[in-house]
């Protein structure tokens, strides 16, 4: 699936691209089967209706590299509006989160802030916040911000982290995270990434995988694999 994965962040960075999906008849057929919706109302009904399925949901506001603290508030405010909805729903459903669209390539201060805001409203109602990752550049100073989330009180417990395999740093990071306690969903990854810090080769990328699958299996922190 890397031609869709590269697709969607392609999506979330370009805003012309962005509005052609949103407003045009064969944009919004194409991305239907893999966006829930336009407002927040959409996302809530297909959490519901995939609730009745059985299965739990992680809900993302699609969008990266806001370029003004606003956009960062504004975005936040989102995904707050989902904490409550969720909570008033009774939902088994949490949220994903990109740092970028908190403000991390504003200021990394800002991101912190808007990202513990919204852990610390996650732990109040007894949910959970996903910090997703995203390039390798960032990825220092995602772990940064989620351990001094992890650290707080009022957000401790409600606040986990994506790890990608094809990164060769992965394995040490999973060790310092579990030994953290930060919960860990992960994947295989999605950016174009120089050899020096990622597998090149598929191979290498899902071998990886398999090993950090297993290493979190056997920890009794409640991971995802996926």
């Amino acid at each position: 699936m890397p031609i869709l994965r590269s697709t969607f962040i392609s999506l979330s960075r370009n805003r012309s691209l962005r509005r052609f999906c949103e407003n045009s008849a064969i944009g919004v057929r194409l991305s239907s089967r893999f966006i829930a919706g336009m407002e927040i109302a959409d996302a809530i009904r297909v959490a519901e209706s995939v609730n009745r399925q059985g299965m739990m949901v992680t809900l993302d506001s699609l969008g990266e590299s806001v370029t003004s603290e606003l956009e960062a508030h504004k975005a936040a405010e989102v995904y707050h509006q989902l904490l409550d909805l969720l909570a008033e729903r009774k939902l088994k459903a949490n949220i994903s989160v990109k740092l970028t669209q908190m403000g991390l390539e504003l200021s990394p201060a800002l991101a912190e802030k808007i990202a513990g805001s919204l852990a610390q409203h996650a732990h109040s109602l007894g949910n959970f916040v996903r910090i997703d990752m995203e390039d390798s550049r960032l990825t220092q100073v995602t772990l940064d911000i989620v351990r001094r989330l992890q650290a707080h009180p009022e957000s401790r417990g409600a606040i986990g982290v994506v790890i990608q395999s094809y990164l060769y740093r992965s394995q040490s990071d999973v060790e310092q995270l579990l030994a953290d306690g930060i919960r860990i969903r992960l994947c295989k990854g999605a950016y174009k990434e120089p050899a020096e810090v990622a597998f090149p080769h598929k191979a290498d990328v899902d071998t990886n995988y398999v090993a950090l699958s297993r290493m979190l299996l056997e920890s009794p922190i409640y991971n995802d694999a996926r």
